[in-house]
């Protein structure tokens, strides 16, 4: 396996439109509900969709997470908060067209009961009409990870914050630890 440093990882960062125009596709692909092949394709296709785009969402919330100071690690927090409920609806119908029962039977043997189980649950937890209340948790979330990274603290002589001060919990000192 080939060793990567994480500074090294790029990844392109997908459009509303890029990313509907492949799952309208996969959605017209789906259509097909008397051949395995065609509808077993449409899903690695799906699920090779899914992976690259939570690695970008996951690297764009790691550079967030590690300096929530860098304009533009903070601006493309709020593109990725933003795309993601039109991504999870998109993804909502796909999972709906996966379990008409015309498909399931034919793709249950080949993915498995636990797949659809899941499928199943995650459906009835999604409607469109969230869309903005999952924009706003999501900025809600940024502020309070922004307002933890800000916290700084006098102690023991030294400007602290809190990944820092957890040091001090294993100090010998009862007293410097109290």
């Amino acid at each position: 396996m080939q060793n990567i440093a994480y500074s090294q990882i790029a990844v392109e960062t997908p459009t509303f439109d890029s990313l509907q125009g492949v799952y309208l596709e996969l959605e017209s692909a789906l259509g097909v509900t008397d051949s395995t092949g065609p509808l077993s394709a449409a899903v690695t296709r799906w699920d090779t969709l899914r992976r690259e785009y939570e690695t970008y969402s996951s690297l764009v919330h790691l550079h967030f997470e590690q300096d929530t100071r860098n304009l533009a690690y903070k601006q493309a927090r709020e593109y990725r908060d933003a795309l993601d409920p039109k991504v999870i609806e998109l993804d909502t119908r796909i999972k709906r067209l996966l379990l008409d029962p015309a498909r399931r039977v034919l793709l249950e043997p080949i993915l498995g009961q636990q797949a659809f189980a899941l499928w199943e649950a995650e459906v009835t937890t999604f409607n469109p009409v969230i869309q903005d209340d999952l924009v706003r948790e999501s900025e809600l979330d940024s502020q309070y990870t922004e307002l933890l990274a800000s916290a700084k603290l006098s102690f023991d002589g030294e400007q602290q914050n809190l990944s820092t001060i957890t040091k001090f919990r294993q100090v010998a000192d009862r007293g410097l630890r109290y």
